[in-house]
């Protein structure tokens, strides 16, 4: 079973201090997000990057915020977004439905990651990307996951490649965390 964020530790993932560590200065405009577009946080849990996301949306975007634990998405504004439990496996969205997806530090809790990488690339648009921000095996906790448990970004690359996703690595080695962008196979970023 892969390791899953505990619930009741979910205060500490939105600590203010919490966003000098992220380094969204260097690695969010990457993203592109403009307004109007349809964004997945997947793997939400109790909703750190959800502000952001909706600044960049506004006006006119839809944000969901989708997770696990019901207990995570309880701590989100229903008003700002709109939440959704997912299960571990199908995603429950038509097909092409999202601009972007965004994958913050949950690869280590995928139980089949190349067949949930494979629901990200269905309910992407053709012409839509999948970024994954996470943490780098080498880096030392605190703060995340157990080393063990985290993902090299090799790895993840050839996920990727098994789901039909042209990924690419943006930030190589930012300070114990990885950046990826991936594209369904054949799309364009």
């Amino acid at each position: 079973m892969a390791y899953k964020f505990p619930p009741e530790s979910a205060p500490r993932l939105l600590d203010l201090d919490r966003a000098a560590g992220e380094e969204l200065e260097q690695w969010w405009p990457l993203l592109t997000l403009k307004p109007g577009q349809r964004v997945l946080d997947l793997g939400t849990g109790p909703g750190f990057y959800l502000p952001y996301i909706v600044q960049s949306l506004t006006p006119g975007g839809l944000v969901v915020a989708a997770d696990l634990s019901m207990e995570m998405l309880r701590m989100i504004d229903p008003a700002t977004v709109l939440r959704i439990r997912i299960p571990e496996t199908a995603l429950p969205f038509k097909n092409a439905t999202f601009d972007r997806v965004l994958a913050a530090h949950v690869l280590h809790e995928f139980e089949e990651p190349v067949a949930r990488l494979r629901e990200i690339r269905r309910v992407l648009r053709p012409d839509g990307q999948l970024w994954i921000w996470d943490w780098h095996p080498r880096h030392i906790p605190p703060p995340g996951p157990p080393t063990a448990e985290r993902v090299d970004p090799s790895r993840a690359l050839s996920w990727c490649t098994h789901a039909k996703l042209t990924a690419r690595l943006v930030e190589p080695d930012p300070p114990g965390r990885y950046l990826i962008c991936a594209i369904p196979s054949g799309g364009t970023s």
